[in-house]
C-alpha cells in the first residue's frame, strides 16, 4: 500500500504543535475544582491541564486513569519542591529570575498558539478540504478474492482438478494452502490491482464473479484464485479522517503563522556555525512547494 507523503516543515513547528497537543477545554468552574491539597496549597483541574501540556507527550501511552495519577504525583512533587525552594530563598537567585523569563515566553507562546492558530482550525474548514480531496479521487476498482497457494505446479494442477469436480474451495484452501490466509479459507479480502504482484493481480481481475483461475505462478509459488466480489473502492467518510485533516491544517497554519512573524522580525544569529546551518535548513524548507503556492499555481492552470 502506498502512503501519502506530507510536506516537511521546520522542526520547531512540529515541536510547537506537539507541545500543546494535549491541551483540553473545560469550563472555568471545572478548572477551579480542587483535586488535592499539599500543605494547604490547592492543586486544581487547571493545574492538571498545565501539567498535561508540559509532560503529556511523555505519558500518552499510559491509560487515562493511570495518567491522572502520574500527573497528580508530578504536581505533588512540584508543589513540595517549589515550597522547599522558597524556604531556601531560591526565588531570590538570578537563575530563578532567568528561568522565569524563559517560561513566561513559553506560556505566552502556548496561549497565542492555542488562541490564534489552533482555534482557527474548524470542522467547516476541514470539511471543505475533504470535499476538495474527494472530488480529486479517481474511483478505483477492487476485487475480493480467495486463493490457494502451493509450492509446485503439479500440486496446483491436482487441486485445480479437484475444484473442477466440485470440491469446496475454502475447505481445500484450509487443508492445502501454505499461505497465511488458509485460516480464513484463502480469503484475501478486497484489494486493488496495485496491491498484488502483477501475475496474480492480472489473473484475479480477469475473472468473473465465482470463477476460479488456472494455476498462476508468482515469486511466492503457484496460486489458484477464486473471485468472490467486485466493487468500486468506497470513499473515506469525513468523520473517519477529520482529525487527520485538522492536524494537517494545524501544521500548515502553524508554519504560516511563524513564517509571517519571521518575515517581520529582525533575526541575527551571531554564532557563525549555527548561522550557516540555519541558512542551510531554512533554504531546504523554502525550496519545497508550499500549500499556498500550490493553490496559486493550480488556479493559474485553470
Amino acid at each position: 500500500m502506498k502512503k501519502n507523503k506530507f510536506l516537511s516543515i521546520a522542526v520547531f513547528i512540529s515541536l510547537l504543535c506537539s507541545a500543546i497537543s494535549f491541551s483540553v477545554s473545560a469550563s472555568a468552574q471545572d478548572e477551579n475544582k480542587v483535586i488535592a491539597k499539599v500543605n494547604g496549597q490547592s492543586i486544581t483541574e487547571k493545574d492538571f491541564r498545565f501539567a498535561q501540556i508540559e509532560i503529556g507527550s511523555e505519558i500518552s501511552n499510559i491509560p487515562e486513569q493511570q495518567r491522572r495519577l502520574v500527573l497528580l504525583e508530578y504536581l505533588i512533587e512540584n508543589q513540595l519542591l517549589s515550597q522547599a525552594a522558597k524556604d531556601n530563598k531560591v526565588d531570590q537567585d538570578k537563575d530563578f529570575s532567568d528561568q522565569l523569563k524563559y517560561y513566561q515566553k513559553r506560556a505566552l507562546r502556548n496561549i497565542y498558539f492555542d488562541k490564534y492558530v489552533r482555534q482557527s482550525v474548524t470542522d467547516e474548514e476541514a470539511k471543505k478540504v475533504y470535499n476538495q480531496q474527494i472530488k480529486a479521487i479517481t474511483p478505483q476498482e477492487e476485487v475480493r478474492a480467495s486463493h490457494i497457494l502451493v509450492k509446485t505446479e503439479k500440486e496446483a494442477k491436482e487441486i485445480s482438478e479437484q475444484l473442477k469436480k466440485g470440491s469446496d474451495f475454502a475447505k481445500l484452501a484450509a487443508e492445502k494452502s501454505i499461505g497465511p490466509s488458509k485460516a480464513k479459507g484463502g480469503d484475501l479480502g478486497f484489494f486493488s490491482k496495485d496491491r498484488m504482484v502483477r501475475p496474480f493481480a492480472e489473473a484475479a481481475f480477469k475473472l468473473k464473479k465465482g470463477e476460479t483461475s488456472e494455476p498462476v505462478k508468482t515469486e511466492f509459488g503457484w496460486h489458484l484464485i477464486k473471485l468472490q466480489e467486485r466493487r468500486t473502492r468506497p470513499l473515506p467518510k469525513f468523520e473517519a479522517i477529520k482529525d487527520r485533516l485538522k492536524a494537517s491544517l494545524l501544521q500548515q497554519k502553524a508554519q504560516s503563522a511563524v513564517e509571517t512573524l519571521r518575515k517581520k522580525a529582525e533575526i541575527n544569529i551571531l554564532d557563525k556555525g549555527l548561522d550557516s546551518k540555519m541558512k542551510e535548513v531554512r533554504g531546504s524548507i523554502s525550496a519545497q512547494p508550499q500549500p499556498e503556492k500550490k493553490k496559486e499555481e493550480e488556479k493559474k492552470k485553470e
